[in-house]
């Protein structure tokens, strides 16, 4: 755990990840950029996880990723990002 802005820390650090989660504070602008940045440090198979409002569309395609399950809770939802190749 590293206690910094998460945008700062994708934009310096030099890891990669295995699984991501996601949940920015509602009604912020943060996921469309944390997300290019987070698929760029993932691994071959990695898994990015976001929760957002259910309302809230995200993009079918990030980087190397795309959607490949969104699971819907009331007024939240979790979408699923793998890779092209193995979603």
């Amino acid at each position: 755990v590293v206690q910094m802005d998460a945008l700062a820390y994708l934009r310096s650090t030099r890891e990669t990840f295995d699984l991501a989660f996601l949940d920015p504070p509602y009604q912020s602008d943060l996921l469309t950029e944390e997300l290019p940045l987070l698929a760029g440090r993932m691994s071959g198979a990695g898994i990015i996880l976001c929760e957002t409002p259910k309302k809230l569309e995200l993009p079918q395609r990030v980087g190397a990723f795309a959607v490949s399950r969104r699971y819907q809770y009331a007024s939240t939802a979790i979408t699923q990002y793998r890779r092209e190749e193995t979603a």
